[in-house]
């Protein structure tokens, strides 16, 4: 199965490549041609819920070994049902319930298996190294990202979110994760601060170079957050004003500010953490 790009077919990549790159290099979004597929969705009605979706993920995904072992890792122990998203009957409709992950987030179904399809990938590709994800958030995200990734050998992953922009729930989830791959940012201004900086950093000519220098112990893999989009405004329509300038979110009972944990970088890679978050709040002050 051959991916390429949304904005150039003839810039095209493996799945596995695919998985790891992300965004295409030219900004479009890798795609398959769905006629391509070999799927025998009949067969796979029969199956149980994991059995089903590793065939599919397998089709979408062929050049990863073993999906079967994957999707089982991936999901054991997380969902208290074994169909991951039951269907309930409700009179004569039905609903498919997403809350049962770990978060109770409709993405935890999703960012359960993508830490270690990305661990797969940076394996078929003779990647050596941790996978280092940046990623922002408006709250869900951040939490079921980091519940994913979580002590996953190979993986590190920092979440930047807008202080005082996200529920008291959502930032608490996200103050008291575990793992010891995880760290979370709390960044002065609203979502599209946080997601213009991420993106931002990989845009990034130095510090491209810096991260090359290192490339043997740190391989960022941007993880896109995909936000409907806003749609133009008509003729008929005036054009909506400038908002005013947003002032940071003073600390409230609502919004408890989390206690700073006694941490000091010990290793380069830690270092090099670091020095990505002092250069994104500097780039955000600027």
């Amino acid at each position: 199965m051959i991916y390429h790009s949304t904005r150039n077919e003839q810039l095209t990549a493996s799945s596995t490549h695919a998985v790891l790159q992300g965004i295409a290099p030219d900004g479009g979004l890798y795609i398959c041609d769905p006629a391509a597929l070999r799927f025998d969705w009949r067969a796979a009605l029969e199956k149980d819920t994991l059995s089903m979706a590793a065939d599919i993920l397998h089709a979408l995904l062929p050049d990863f070994q073993d999906m079967d072992r994957l999707v089982r890792d991936s999901y054991a122990g997380k969902f208290p049902t074994s169909d991951l998203t039951p269907l309930t009957p409700v009179a004569d409709k039905y609903v498919l319930e997403l809350y049962h992950g770990p978060t109770s987030a409709f993405k935890d179904v999703a960012l359960s298996v993508l830490p270690r399809l990305i661990v797969a990938a940076a394996k078929a590709e003779g990647m050596k190294g941790d996978v280092v994800i940046l990623t922002a958030t408006s709250g869900d995200t951040g939490k079921a990202a980091m519940e994913g990734f979580h002590d996953v050998p190979g993986t590190r992953i920092t979440v930047f979110y807008p202080y005082g922009g996200v529920s008291a729930v959502q930032q608490a989830q996200m103050a008291t994760q575990e793992g010891a791959n995880v760290r979370v940012c709390a960044v002065r201004g609203n979502f599209d601060d946080a997601q213009t900086g991420v993106k931002k950093l990989f845009s990034d000519e130095k510090l491209r170079q810096e991260l090359a220098r290192h490339a043997e112990a740190v391989r960022p893999v941007p993880v896109a957050a995909h936000t409907p989009p806003q749609p133009e405004p008509s003729a008929a329509q005036s054009p909506r004003p400038e908002p005013e300038a947003e002032q940071p979110p003073q600390p409230g009972p609502e919004a408890p500010q989390p206690a700073q944990p006694d941490w000091k970088p010990q290793t380069r890679l830690e270092h090099l953490s670091v020095e990505l978050m002092n250069w994104f709040d500097d780039m955000m002050g600027a």
